[in-house]
């Protein structure tokens, strides 16, 4: 710990500073610009030129005004390429989709004109006011969030110049600006995800101990989503309001919604072998059989990936302290069952459900049960039942200030 010193009436008063905090946000938390090429080649029907200036960035995500002017063009860019060796996802030719480099902004309200889309968008300024209003943080110096692209793989974050690069340098820098205090990294959702690998399969154990006070994770995605595997099959459950092969489309090629199909780790079965996933007519396919329901839905692309990026270490101790917090209670999409892979039965199928937060189910939420043991560091978990949820998933991080005193007093056990 920190501490300035001022002289008042002959006396020494020392104000010891917050230990710094550093928050992952989750899936569609943060927004999105988008540049489109003055040369782009454009689909038929996407008028993008009437309403984005080439060379200037224009809000993507999410802005309801120019959503609905030109829906072709908003899935269009919205769309990505997920190469199968690489591994790396790519927007078309022409489109150039980024996130503001102002982190506060970049999680900050998405769209003013719309009151949902701006709650949805702002749902950190609960836990950042209470972190600067009950524990005397400053604002983008000793407690921050970090911005990046939800869409994409996991492996771009791994590229030169990509985001792991940019989030460890962000912590040595928030680290060196706070005497040298290190960081207590925060996720939630999907920056849960993000954040294991990270301290998983970025940075070494050497690292850790220099910069990382300790792991918060609230709502953590360890072993995949129902929710996700809906998404990436047809099109369901994300919010958008258009029908289910709509946002099919948009979503196909997200190698970040790919890398959070429901998973077991090599040698830790969070699914068992017995529980069925995904059920086309009578043939019925495990968590480990994705990939090959995906085929049998005409999924060929995207189930040649499943695999390879549900490999990557996300279940793993961090090494870290951790702390892992989540709630369970609610009904929770578990599974799918198609009548057939054809027609309208293709996009609508029966979804079956269990226990979680209602949308992460609690074999992955839960898998931080087994960090404690595996690791010499202390693992503490803390469930929260639904009673004390506002919003359960979503409401955990935006409402909860139990979840942010958790966050707070990890942050001050700096020991």
């Amino acid at each position: 710990m920190r501490a300035a010193g001022c002289l008042l009436l002959g006396l020494a008063a020392w104000v010891e500073a917050a230990p710094p905090v550093l928050v992952l946000p989750g899936l569609m938390g943060v927004v999105l610009d988008v540049d489109i090429d003055a040369n782009a080649t454009l689909p038929a029907g996407c008028a993008a030129k009437q309403f984005f200036e080439a060379g200037k960035k224009t809000k993507l995500w999410f802005d309801a005004g120019e959503l609905s002017m030109d829906l072709a063009c908003f899935e269009y860019m919205m769309q990505l390429t997920t190469n199968n060796e690489t591994l790396v996802s790519e927007a078309p030719e022409g489109v150039t989709v980024t996130y503001p480099q102002d982190n506060i902004y970049a999680t900050s309200c998405l769209d003013p004109a719309n009151a949902a889309t701006c709650l949805a968008s702002s749902y950190l300024k609960g836990f950042l006011d209470y972190m600067i209003e009950s524990h005397n943080y400053t604002l983008a110096h000793d407690v921050d969030v970090v911005a990046y692209d939800w869409r994409v793989s996991p492996y771009n974050h791994y590229r030169p110049g990509g985001f792991f690069e940019t989030l460890k340098a962000r912590i040595e820098r928030m680290a060196a600006d706070n005497d040298g205090q290190r960081v207590t990294l925060t996720g939630h959702s999907m920056g849960g995800y993000v954040g294991a690998l990270f301290l998983n399969t970025y940075v070494d154990a050497a690292w850790k101990d220099r910069y990382i006070n300790a792991w918060v994770s609230v709502a953590g995605v360890y072993a995949g989503a129902g929710k996700a595997m809906g998404a990436l099959l047809y099109g369901g459950a994300q919010g958008f309001p258009f029908a289910h092969h709509l946002v099919f489309d948009i979503l196909k090629g997200w190698g970040g919604m790919m890398a959070l199909l429901p998973s077991n780790a090599p040698g830790a079965a969070v699914w068992p072998s017995n529980f069925t996933a995904i059920q086309i007519g009578e043939k019925k396919y495990s968590v480990d059989e994705l990939q090959a329901a995906m085929e049998a839905l005409g999924q060929i692309p995207s189930a040649h990936l499943t695999d390879k990026l549900r490999s990557l270490d996300s279940q793993s101790p961090p090494g870290v302290k951790a702390h892992c917090v989540f709630a369970r209670g609610s009904s929770t999409a578990v599974a799918a069952k198609f009548k057939s892979a054809e027609g309208l039965a293709r996009w609508y199928p029966e979804t079956l459900h269990g226990d979680g937060d209602g949308t992460v189910p609690i074999e992955s939420l839960s898998v931080c049960n087994n960090w404690a043991g595996r690791q010499p560091q202390h693992v503490a978990v803390h469930e929260f039942p639904p009673a004390m949820v506002k919003g359960s998933h979503f409401g955990l991080m935006a409402f909860n200030s139990g979840v942010w005193e958790v966050i707070a007093r990890a942050a001050a056990d700096s020991a």
